[in-house]
């Protein structure tokens, strides 16, 4: 049943014009075969006393209404001479109906300013009629009565379309600002992930130069000496280290430029912690330090674990000052493994658009790594699982 309903509510906005004319049909023969005509306007019946003539004039007004939507003006200035001619033949009740909904559909289609000078005919038209009423009375009371009533019929469709046309354009109004607002979170979220990783192959162009730069010296020093097998050797062996260092940090650089970074900045890394630590317990927090040795990392994975340590504790002393916060690094599998759960703390409106997670994210996979965040039966756990070896 209500599926019916819907799609006759459906397909009734779909042909709107012609719904309406035959509305107004029905709702006009009615009127006629209740004899309900000529009570208003001359109704001077030229072709007799049968109230049925007045679909001389409805008929033609109904397929107006029905075309209406392609053709609005010309569909009311049509109405309109049909709307005098039934004045002085027959004053039916229907072409009021008519008249009314073709000034709301073509009020409905103007502009502000056409909607104004719709208006001023309105005013004008009131004007004529309060003039000829009383040229052809003389009576003051019959002279406002008209106006009142030419007023109403006329009045209230323009009246009722500005109304809805205006709220319509209200409605359009927001629904750009809303557009435009979206459009300014996402580039604040492209910028904000463009930084991040301009940031990560800054930090990897400079290790990369510094390790380039050691196998140089070393090199360097190899040849200006007399040959030595062992030293020979030894140093081979720290150009062959730095060498597979730089491959390693190279592959790591190679995935954040596929993405397009541009290096700008440098990023933190996890031998620098301590200073974080420390910045949080400053503000507030009581954090607690649990980590395995770790082998040495790429400093792509590295420089992502120890942002991801800090934008987690910076949140925690954003939305839950004072809170415990548990910092835990394991290596298991060829990964690393980093969680860091707060709790407790007191809940603060500290505002913010997400970016912090994002970035998060965005560092954890562009290592084809994993990352979670989110609240637990304790309070918000953040936990990243990144890979000890950046493949390309």
């Amino acid at each position: 049943m209500e599926d019916r309903l819907a799609q006759a509510v459906a397909f009734a906005r779909g042909h709107i014009g012609p719904v309406s004319a035959a509305s107004i049909l029905l709702l006009s023969v009615l009127m006629l075969a209740l004899d309900i005509t000529g009570f208003w306007g001359l109704a001077v019946h030229p072709l007799g006393p049968s109230p049925w003539w007045g679909l001389l004039t409805i008929v033609p007004g109904c397929l107006l209404v029905a075309v209406r939507p392609r053709w609005p003006f010309a569909t009311l200035v049509l109405g309109a001479v049909l709307f005098v001619v039934d004045l002085v033949s027959f004053g039916t009740v229907g072409q009021l109906f008519i008249i009314n909904d073709l000034i709301y559909n073509a009020t409905s289609r103007l502009s502000p300013r056409g909607r104004r000078r719709m208006i001023a005919l309105l005013i004008a038209l009131t004007a004529v009629t309060l003039t000829i009423v009383g040229s052809a009375t003389g009576d003051a009371r019959s002279v406002v009565l008209a106006g009142l009533v030419a007023f109403a019929l006329l009045g209230t469709p323009i009246w009722w379309a500005t109304n809805v046309r205006q709220a319509q354009e209200l409605a359009e109004l927001h629904e750009q600002r809303a557009d435009d607002a979206a459009r300014l979170a996402a580039l604040r979220e492209h910028e904000a992930v463009r930084e991040e990783r301009e940031r990560m192959a800054r930090d990897l162009h400079d290790v990369i130069a510094g390790h380039l730069s050691a196998v140089a010296l070393r090199s360097e020093a190899a040849l200006a000496r007399e040959p030595h097998e062992e030293k020979d050797r030894a140093a081979l062996a720290a150009v062959r280290e730095a060498s597979v260092r730089s491959l390693d940090e190279m592959r790591s650089m190679i995935l954040l430029l596929r993405s397009g970074a541009e290096p700008v900045a440098a990023a933190p890394r996890l031998e620098g912690v301590a200073d974080l630590l420390t910045q949080a317990t400053a503000s507030g927090l009581q954090v607690t330090w649990d980590a395995e040795p770790l082998p040495a990392l790429p400093a792509a994975v590295d420089q992502a674990a120890a942002r991801i340590v800090q934008e987690s504790l910076v949140n925690a002393a954003k939305h839950a000052a004072g809170g415990e916060v548990d910092v835990r690094l394991r290596s298991r599998g060829g990964e690393l493994a980093i969680e860091v759960a707060s709790r407790g703390g007191r809940a603060t409106d500290a505002g913010g658009a997400g970016l912090g997670l994002l970035t998060m994210r965005e560092r954890a996979e562009a290592l084809g790594g994993r990352f979670s965040a989110g609240p637990d039966d304790h309070g918000w756990t953040v936990r990243a699982d990144l890979p000890a070896v950046v493949r390309a």
